[in-house]
């Protein structure tokens, strides 16, 4: 284990980040006081206000036309001060956002949701690196330590057998075997199935739906298969999705809550439905007719502390739960959430969920995007351009959609400002 870790800490040293640093660091600090690591959360948030007053466009008009200072902030609750932030705000001002003379490294995110308006924002490394070391210490939760053969049921390459080298060769050093939940079928469950039977991996994990989906074939197949643990993401855990992974896989299901527009992450430790609350990388707030509330539900809000790239401060992350103190001044718990479950298509009895699909669309520069399935098992997908909009990047979603789904599948694009609206709501897939 220890030369395994070695290796590991090396492959990112190789990329300038600290992934495993900060995850010991972080593992060792889980017992602080809620005290220490509120303190510990303002002395980063000043340091992000001045950073933002002096070089982000956005936040220099907010706080001078608020005459907001840096010593306005004595303690958190003081956030307050500065209005909530959404998608609308950050689209219609997008430049203002991109801090000026920044030149460090940076990766670039995606985010379209429910929406099918996708945002795109940039991740700095140090916020980037936090953010896998949380990934790590919330899995520990579960039993899992880094270089543990883990089993990975969610996404996969956009274009079919087009995976990088270089993202070989990372998942070979980590122990991940990746599976992808992209147009799966029967005879991809199977296939997945009897390579994790055979290569026998302690912990899997994967999107809500298709760990589900996995879960129900085995179970219908008379299939059995063991796991020490299985990790939920990216979707809404529906308590009956829980019970049918559990039963299947005779093993706990850990969910957890993060996203990286806004930084926030929170992860269960073993009591269901309630998720110890990260403070290492991000400010989570519960906020309910524009006050901050305990023990009720309201708004999940998030403020990124390391993301220089592209700041975060008081996002609305569209996400609703309840926060609730910790017992004898530890971490605050997460609970009552309410986020976004998944829609999915169906095309030839393979399925395709919405996060794949999120992921796919961020891509390309739409304004907004909608998916409809036809009856005849054809698409419609609409689509307002974006400026930098090309034919290129339509022929990407072709080749995505019919090397994953089918060589036939017919596609009809539609460029146009109107969409379809259920229940009075914009949704990104509509099935006929």
């Amino acid at each position: 284990m220890k030369n395994t870790s070695l290796l590991i800490d090396l492959s990112y040293k190789i990329k300038n980040r600290n992934d495993l640093n900060y995850y010991n660091k972080f593992k060792h600090g889980f017992d602080k006081s809620i005290d220490l690591l509120e303190q510990e959360q303002l002395e980063a948030f000043h340091k992000l206000f001045v950073f933002c007053k002096k070089n982000v466009p956005y936040y220099d008009k907010l706080f001078n036309k608020l005459k907001l200072q840096v010593s306005d902030f004595k303690s958190l609750s003081d956030l307050k001060k500065i209005p909530l932030l959404d998608k609308e705000i950050i689209l219609a001002n997008y430049s203002d956002f991109i801090p000026r003379n920044y030149n460090e490294k940076f990766v670039v995110g995606a985010t379209g949701g429910s929406t099918g308006e996708p945002l795109k924002y940039r991740m700095n490394i140090e916020d980037y690196s936090k953010g896998v070391a949380l990934l790590y210490r919330g899995l520990n939760q579960g039993g899992y330590n880094p270089g543990d053969k883990i089993g990975v049921l969610a996404g996969g390459s956009l274009v079919k057998n087009k995976t990088s080298l270089s993202t070989k060769i990372n998942n070979t050093i980590l122990n991940y075997k990746k599976f992808s939940s992209y147009g799966v079928n029967d005879q991809d469950l199977e296939t997945y199935y009897q390579i994790l039977k055979k290569w026998n991996p302690k912990f899997f994990r994967g999107y809500a739906s298709s760990l589900s989906l996995f879960a129900k074939y085995c179970v219908d197949n008379n299939k059995k298969i063991n796991f020490q643990s299985v990790f939920s993401t990216a979707e809404m855990l529906l308590p009956s999705q829980r019970q049918l992974i559990e039963t299947a896989f005779d093993t706990k299901v850990y969910n957890n809550y993060g996203l990286n527009d806004g930084g926030v992450s929170a992860y269960e430790t073993g009591e269901k439905e309630v998720f110890i609350i990260d403070t290492e990388r991000s400010i989570l707030e519960i906020v309910s007719n524009e006050e901050n509330v305990f023990n009720t539900n309201g708004k999940i809000i998030a403020t990124s502390l390391y993301n220089y790239a592209f700041p975060f401060i008081r996002y609305d992350t569209g996400d609703n739960g309840s926060q609730i103190l910790g017992n004898n001044g530890s971490r605050k718990k997460l609970i009552d959430l309410r986020g976004r479950t998944t829609d999915f298509i169906t095309i030839n009895n393979k399925t395709i969920g919405s996060p794949v699909l999120t992921v796919l669309m961020g891509k390309i520069d739409a304004i907004k995007y909608q998916i409809i399935q036809k009856k005849d098992q054809s698409l419609e997908i609409r689509i307002l351009k974006g400026k930098d909009y090309s034919p290129n990047q339509e022929d990407f979603i072709k080749e995505s959609l019919t090397s994953n789904v089918s060589n036939d599948l017919k596609i009809d694009f539609i460029y146009t400002d109107v969409f379809i609206k259920s229940n009075n709501k914009h949704k990104f897939i509509i099935k006929e």
